[in-house]
């Protein structure tokens, strides 16, 4: 008994004066999936093969995203990898039976991050051009190498719009998204348009008209059409009142005020205008337009089915 105790009480000081190996905890340095950057280099190497050029890269803490144009030069495809692998895969449809869709990485609004809404999470925006449209899509990266895309498409004057740009708007560091409204029945340069600001906040964007960020940014907005309109009418250009009647209308809408405000402020950007008999129609469309953006979508569609009744 007293030799076996003897061989124990040895054998634990043994243990007890080993030292750690230089390798203990090495678990921390232990690394699950693809290198991103190793990983967007070999898609460099392979899209390189097939004739297409480099023509952005953006490195995030934990993303690398690529985008391609072809040979003449025309951004065609976006490739986005983490430590998964090719998390997004977006390439040029040239199908035959749909129009042609390019995609285009767009760089961060905010130097020194790719967190563009400080949230925490980094963002990658792709312009998305189809012949009629172009779409701003924004993807938010996680740390676990996923990607969730972020909504941009918000209903904005009686209709589903996309987002198109991407800005700092008030300067504070933190992104806003744009959304170009046409008004007008056809996109011409003489159409009445505005912007529409989609503001961050719970991880996500949406319109706040109650913001004061907002608030200046309405104020500037109307600031300029307001001189448009005295320049309009000391040159006694209707068309050029109309066009920013309505743009004024649309300002009034963004901020939440009721549509008889927003016919108000229409009405008086037209005031002592003379108009000719197609103009005064095309004032009388306008005012409808402005009622029908104000018309939930739920009484445009009873309305219609009993316009369809027999």
């Amino acid at each position: 008994m007293v030799l076996v105790c003897s061989s124990c009480a040895a054998l634990l000081c043994a243990c007890a004066s080993t030292p750690k190996s230089p390798f203990f905890g090495d678990e921390k340095y232990l690394r699950f999936g693809v290198d991103p950057r190793a990983e967007a280099n070999a898609l460099i190497e392979s899209h390189a093969g097939r004739g297409d050029k480099l023509a952005r890269r953006i490195e995030g803490k934990d993303f690398t995203a690529l985008g391609f144009m072809d040979a003449h030069g025309v951004p065609d495809a976006v490739r986005i990898v983490t430590t998964r692998g090719i998390a997004l895969s977006l390439e040029r449809d040239a199908h035959p039976l749909s129009p042609e869709t390019r995609y285009e990485l767009v760089p961060g609004p905010i130097d020194g991050t790719e967190d563009a809404d400080g949230d925490g999470f980094e963002e990658i925006f792709v312009r998305q051009s189809e012949p009629r449209q172009h779409c701003l899509r924004v993807f938010r990266a996680r740390d676990v190498g996923t990607l969730d895309e972020v909504p941009t498409v918000v209903q904005l004057f009686g209709t589903e719009r996309c987002v198109s740009d991407v800005e700092d708007l008030d300067h504070d560091g933190r992104a806003e998204l744009l959304v170009d409204v046409v008004l007008d029945d056809e996109d011409t340069p003489s159409a009445a348009r505005i912007r529409a600001p989609l503001w961050a906040g719970e991880h996500r964007f949406m319109l706040d008209p109650a913001r004061e960020a907002f608030v200046r940014f309405r104020a500037h907005e109307a600031a300029e059409r307001n001189q448009e309109l005295t320049d309009a009418k000391r040159a006694l250009d209707p068309a050029q009142v109309l066009r920013i009647a309505l743009e004024l209308a649309a300002l009034s809408s963004l901020a939440a005020e009721p549509s008889a405000a927003q016919l108000r402020v229409f009405d008086g950007a037209v005031a002592g205008v003379v108009l000719n008999e197609t103009q005064a129609a095309h004032v009388l469309a306008a005012r409808t337009r402005i009622r029908e953006w104000n018309t939930p979508p739920s009484q445009k569609t009873a309305r219609a089915a009993k316009n369809a009744a027999p």
